[in-house]
């Protein structure tokens, strides 16, 4: 929902990742979470020009001369559940928790270190665009989870695993003929993240056509 320069959404996301690792002695990684929740916020833009807010005549907005600067500040609250451990598969304490007589799936989930909470978190971004004739030209910049969003918990034993904070940049060009356009586009993230510069790097495209449109990246 979009009024003037605020705007909310609600979203439902649910993301799991398991890495089995030793091959003589197998330890499961879980990182398991669900979440649900809104977002609320607010942006302004500073100078003119890059897309005309009157165009409505078409789905795509139509590029027009100059530059503009936006800034927004988002609030969030998510309520959070899942797991994040280690188990090791040939040790005796994941099979205690399993043969522990739990009564339905819930409570052996609860012994494994699934629980439930609530945390509200901060995003903030700023975006430069610069236009001229058919081209455009844009650099973001957000950082999301600012100090990390941290949720009390409402249920379960675990500690509900935390949304770290993320830093992240990118830029785009695009081109549009009328008939077709292209963008090319690429982007830094999570800078913050102590992974190789290789696995940050992205690099996306799009060619757009009537009724069809191409990407790769």
């Amino acid at each position: 929902i979009k009024m003037g320069r605020f705007g909310l959404n609600l979203f439902a996301s649910s993301k799991t990742n398991m890495v089995l690792r030793n091959a003589i002695h197998p330890i499961l990684d879980v990182d398991y979470r669900y979440d649900r929740g809104f977002i609320t916020g607010y942006a302004h833009s500073f100078g003119s020009g890059a897309f005309a807010s009157r165009a409505k005549k078409t789905t795509k907005q139509k590029i027009t001369s100059g530059q503009r600067v936006s800034i927004g500040v988002a609030v969030k609250h998510i309520n959070r559940e899942g797991m994040s451990d280690q188990y090791d598969l040939f040790g005796t304490t994941l099979l205690n928790k399993i043969t522990s007589g739990a009564a339905t799936i819930d409570d052996l989930k609860k012994s494994l270190g699934y629980s439930k909470g609530k945390g509200w978190g901060v995003d903030l971004g700023a975006e430069y665009a610069v236009s001229r004739g058919n081209s455009l030209f844009t650099a973001g910049f957000s950082m999301l989870d600012i100090g990390d969003t941290r949720f009390k918990k409402t249920e379960g034993v675990g500690d509900v695993p935390n949304q770290v904070m993320s830093i992240n940049t990118g830029i785009a060009y695009k081109q549009d003929f009328g008939l077709f356009d292209y963008t090319l586009s690429s982007d830094l993230r999570p800078l913050n993240d102590g992974s190789e510069f290789s696995r940050k790097f992205h690099f996306g495209s799009e060619f757009s056509f009537p009724l069809i449109t191409l990407n790769a990246g």
